[in-house]
């Protein structure tokens, strides 16, 4: 019997020590699978921020590139300026080149051209002299599309009207005026007549009773 009972005692031994070892693996397990759980709860999180933080960056990446292509934008728009700039110095600087040389152009004009407008003859006190054809009133300067009246004396006056053609060559237009006593009343005869010549050359013009010689030069108008 003691035997029995030694055996029996040493086998509950052996189950009870079974039973602890199975009871502290299992706890054991229990723990580890917690820790796996807790990682990868922990691992999910991780992920999840990663993401999050891969949208964050994407954002910032989208919005820096946005940035940088306005900041190349706004670059090219300041070159464009700048060349417009100066561009516009450069046609600044050329107009103020062409207004000085117009300017000095004018004034060689107004050097070269007598400051009277009343056209210059030979004969004395603007009255023209007597010839054969006429009277001759001589070398006389007109102005460019400008009326000037000259005196022939005997009540008759004459208007020359120049126009210079694109080949300088001078078209004058002649008018003759005469006044005469009607009674009480002034009557006024006028003719009118068209010559051209070629400059510095003497001409001579009859129209109807009315006969005149000059030598022309035309002065372009100031």
């Amino acid at each position: 019997m003691k035997i029995i009972s030694g055996i029996l005692i040493a086998l509950l031994a052996a189950a009870a020590a079974v039973l602890v070892m199975q009871q502290q693996a299992q706890v054991k397990l229990r723990q580890e699978n917690e820790s796996l759980r807790q990682q990868l709860d922990q691992l999910t999180r991780l992920q999840a921020d990663n993401e999050n933080l891969s949208n964050r960056l994407a954002r910032v990446n989208a919005a820096a590139d946005a940035q940088t292509m306005e900041l190349l934008k706004l670059r090219n728009e300041v070159g464009m300026l700048h060349k417009q700039t100066g561009e516009i110095a450069e046609l600044q600087k050329k107009n103020q080149q062409l207004s000085a040389a117009l300017a000095s152009s004018r004034n060689a004009q107004l050097v070269k051209t007598p400051p009277e407008t009343a056209p210059k003859i030979n004969a004395p006190d603007n009255v023209a002299a007597d010839t054969a054809t006429g009277p001759d009133l001589g070398a006389v300067q007109l102005v460019n599309q400008t009326p000037s009246r000259f005196d022939l004396g005997g009540g008759k006056t004459c208007t020359l009207t120049p126009t210079i053609d694109a080949d300088g060559n001078y078209d004058i237009k002649v008018v003759f005026e005469s006044k005469k006593m009607n009674g009480q009343a002034i009557q006024i005869d006028r003719t009118v007549g068209e010559i051209s010549t070629a400059p510095g050359h003497a001409v001579a013009l009859t129209v109807g009773d009315n006969s005149i010689g000059f030598t022309p030069t035309v002065n372009p108008a100031p």
